[in-house]
């Protein structure tokens, strides 16, 4: 039994299908081709992002604001630290310098008692001995605190440290402006002044006296 090749099935087209396809056809090629390639963006856009990015990078990161924070706390806390101390410390020492301050008054009666005694009594006397040991433990204990005793016979005149009560001719080496007497210790307390010495000043040389002029037998 021979086969023979098939043939295709040939249908012709008739005039509407010639129509429908030339159609077709020019609806393919108006449609737009998609492009792949990325759009540009515009110039201004561009910039605005440089702009941006050159702001991020001036502005400090939120670690170096914490950073900068913590530090001016921690500097803040030591100096508050520091200052109440200090005001901690005054405050001992005004306590101490009331209290200092009222023994003054003690110690000023046995330097009398003293000077008194020092030309009326011998050296030995049990009386004078006995004021001379207190008065010397009671100001060793006070010096103990910060008491010292500000210089004044044979010093300069600082009113700062020295109230004048009067003047005095000053005599021998003593010169005008010097301290010639001394009438009441003072003191200071821990370099501040405590109580001004109460003290007579060396004023200007006594003039000499001029001769009896010898009028007998004119």
């Amino acid at each position: 039994m021979i086969f023979g090749r098939r043939k295709p099935n040939s249908k012709k087209m008739t005039p509407d299908d010639l129509k429908t396809v030339d159609a077709e056809q020019k609806t393919d090629t108006t449609q737009p081709v998609a492009d792949d390639a990325p759009t540009a963006a515009p110039a201004d856009e561009c910039a605005s992002d440089a702009a941006a990015a050159a702001d991020e990078c001036a502005e400090p990161s939120e670690c170096e604001v914490l950073r900068d924070r913590l530090l001016r706390l921690q500097a803040d806390f030591d100096n508050y630290r520091k200052r109440m101390l200090r005001e901690r410390q005054e405050i001992i020492l005004r306590a101490n310098e009331d209290l200092l301050e009222a023994l003054l008054t003690p110690l000023d009666h046995m330097d009398r008692a003293v000077a008194v005694m020092n030309g009326s009594v011998r050296a030995d006397d049990p009386c004078l001995q006995g004021i001379l040991l207190v008065r010397s433990e009671l100001k060793s204990t006070l010096e103990r605190f910060g008491l010292k005793s500000v210089a004044a016979s044979g010093e300069v005149f600082d009113p700062e440290l020295h109230e004048a009560l009067g003047l005095l001719p000053a005599s021998g080496e003593m010169v005008e402006g010097q301290v010639a007497a001394e009438v009441r210790a003072g003191y200071t307390l821990n370099g501040r002044l405590l109580r001004a010495a109460q003290v007579m000043v060396a004023g200007a040389p006594a003039e000499p006296e001029a001769p009896a002029s010898d009028e007998a037998g004119e």
